[in-house]
């Protein structure tokens, strides 16, 4: 098994001088190029004294200087730490609090989040900035430096060793730091060749940012593995998504999370079927349309189950069909039981917990960053603990059902309800709170959260969307807001989330609209109007 950077040098013969990367509204990038940016990446943070073992937070959208960031550190033996670009408040300052990094890079969007978050938790580590820093005495323009480094010393590093650390979502407490090996990464990067049988000729567009696996490894890194061409659009939309997958010839694609309700829910066009493509990854895929969707866009279907923190034990073989709202079975790389309570095998048609072992060494976790409880908890029996309830068929393909714990997708995010509830519950007038997802109009959750005003305090759910507007990412903010004078509890005092979601929208609740209060805002006006 090789490093990230191996990779790098062996995609430049097979590719013979051929684009392996592209963005969508830029330049495209050969293997030599890509080897050639990362050296200088690297160069750059050694002229500014990193050093190997130093962590950079990375907060930059879908753009070269990413990539030439990340991959400028694992050829340095830095350690890149991705973050959301959506991110800021008391969840941002978490995350930087925990990893320290010696070095910030950000660009316009991110740039007043992440110099708020430092300054609240007091640290002054190196701002790089993407874009232009007129006016910004504390940063350092990133492209025009790399542009004008040599190339750095590249640390000869081994697939055991930390490459990269990237955070959960926190969808059953706070965001944990997951510690990439080389060889993890590059497992999920291989894993393409297992779902896609990815090849020189193939292009894999996709929209989805780079701080999350599936663009960076899956696509980035799998284009340069198997010497294809990985394609990253700036983001997602409907309206132009199949002259994307067109224009840039793609033949394989990611559709993630909303994709593909909101694409099925479009009026038929021209577009659906003019394109390239041959196969697509959706997660989830609502069963009963997958057959029509096919169909309709001529793309077939693949699936998989996996987690960002462990690694993507199941899916969907090339040469194999799928089957309409199963992920698929077991990938040779691996071992899945689905248990119970006690860790006993459960037999195949009843749900249970999904555990899972790697059979090769080197392709999971090291661990979480500076948390070694969660760590330990992770592996009990010596297995991988989901946390997610699946089942088994006789013939051994898996099929999800659910999280054990509470969980919510929205706009395409995994949404935390705890970090969530941390929030607003720093809002002075609120006593207690709970945070669940409730069914969204079309795929995917909204954000629900029931609240409990102090006694004596003075609060509308409207001063609870503004609060949570100026704390939050916008894909975190409450849709729904409910004032109630209790919360329901068990024995133990924990919070019964199962029975605010079965009464739903029934207690008439607030609603912010879909995009908080900017919908609020345009709602508003077309009353007036």
């Amino acid at each position: 098994m090789r490093t990230i950077i191996d990779i790098l040098d062996d995609a430049v013969e097979p590719s013979r001088g051929r684009p392996v990367l592209a963005f969508e509204k830029g330049a495209r990038y050969t293997a030599e190029d890509v080897i050639a940016k990362t050296a200088a990446g690297a160069g750059f943070l050694q002229a500014y004294g990193l050093q190997p073992g130093d962590r950079v937070a990375i907060m930059v959208g879908n753009r070269c200087e990413f990539i030439w960031a990340l991959f400028g550190c694992v050829y340095a033996g830095v350690v890149p730490v991705p973050l959301n670009t959506g991110l800021k408040g008391p969840i941002l300052d978490a995350m930087l609090h925990k990893v320290e990094p010696r070095s910030v890079i950000v660009d316009a969007t991110t740039a007043t989040a992440a110099r708020e978050s430092l300054q609240r938790i007091g640290t002054s580590p190196l701002v790089f900035d993407v874009d232009d820093a007129a006016g910004s005495a504390d940063s350092v323009l990133l492209s025009a430096a790399i542009d004008a480094s040599a190339a750095g010393r590249r640390l000869v590093s081994r697939p055991e060793e930390l490459a990269l650390i990237m955070f959960t979502s926190g969808t059953t407490g706070p965001s944990k730091g997951i510690m990439y090996s080389h060889g993890m990464a590059l497992e999920f990067a291989e894993f393409g060749e297992y779902l896609f049988d990815f090849g020189a000729d193939d292009i894999m567009y996709n929209c989805l940012p780079l701080f999350h696996g599936n663009a960076l490894l899956l696509t980035v890194l799998g284009a340069l593995r198997f010497g294809g061409r990985g394609v990253i659009g700036e983001t997602f939309s409907a309206s132009t998504y199949w002259r994307s997958v067109a224009d840039c010839g793609a033949t394989i694609l990611s559709l993630l999370g909303m994709m593909f309700p909101i694409l099925w829910n479009r009026p038929p066009s021209p577009d659906d079927t003019n394109h390239q493509a041959r196969i697509g990854l959706t997660v989830p895929a609502p069963k009963q349309y997958v057959p029509q969707f096919q169909e309709r866009f001529g793309v077939k279907l693949t699936s998989l189950y996996g987690l960002t923190d462990v690694g993507m034990p199941v899916g969907v073989p090339h040469w194999m069909d799928g089957r309409p709202g199963k992920a698929g079975i077991v990938h040779p790389d691996w071992e899945c039981q689905v248990v119970d309570e006690l860790g006993e095998k459960l037999p195949a048609g009843v749900p249970g917990q999904m555990v899972f072992r790697p059979r090769r060494p080197n392709i999971s976790q090291l661990g979480y960053w500076r948390d070694l409880e969660a760590s330990l908890a992770l592996r009990k029996n010596m297995w991988f603990q989901s946390g997610d309830i699946l089942v088994e068929d006789e013939d051994g393909w898996f099929t999800f059902v659910d999280r054990q714990k509470d969980a919510i997708r929205r706009s395409g995010e995994n949404v935390s309800s705890f970090e969530v509830e941390l929030v607003l519950q720093g809002h002075p007038a609120v006593a207690e709170v709970a945070v669940y997802g409730l069914p969204a109009d079309v795929g995917e959750d909204e954000i629900a959260a029931a609240v409990v005003v102090a006694d004596g305090a003075a609060c509308t759910e409207q001063d609870l969307v503004d609060y949570a507007e100026l704390h939050l990412p916008y894909f975190a903010v409450p849709r729904y807001l409910f004032l109630v004078a209790e919360l329901p509890k068990t024995a133990t005092a924990k919070v019964r989330k199962d029975e605010l979601r079965r009464a739903g929208v029934d207690l008439g609740p607030f609603d912010a609209g879909p995009r908080g209060r900017r919908a609020l805002a345009e709602r508003d006006g077309a009353a007036q109007a």
